[in-house]
């Protein structure tokens, strides 16, 4: 979830005065669309690659212990791991979009 937050927050700081042009217009709607498709990525590539190391982490823990390696995979809980992901990027990246969106773009471009 970090690295999410980190690039949202980082893209409304590195392009403040883009945003600023068109904050009144879009900035909720982008910001949103941006993190969903950034964890939908994340979550396409970590959700398979997690099952598969955790199984794999399993058997080796499971052997040295002498125990039977069947892992099982709770598939409702991984399912609901997607939407819970995304809403919670989009519920942590509300915030700065919000104030992005309520600025005034010429009372920030004059202070520039």
């Amino acid at each position: 979830m970090q690295p999410v937050v980190s690039v949202a927050v980082g893209s409304l700081r590195a392009r403040w005065r883009g945003w600023v042009l068109i904050a009144m217009l879009v900035a909720v709607g982008v910001t949103a669309w941006q993190v969903t498709t950034l964890t939908g990525i994340a979550l396409l590539a970590g959700l398979p690659l997690g099952v598969a190391m955790g199984r794999w982490a399993w058997a080796l823990f499971s052997d040295a212990l002498g125990v039977p390696p069947g892992a099982l995979v709770p598939v409702p809980f991984v399912l609901f791991m997607v939407p819970a992901a995304i809403l919670a990027g989009n519920a942590v990246v509300w915030w700065p979009a919000h104030v992005a969106a309520r600025l005034s773009p010429a009372r920030v471009l004059r202070a520039e």
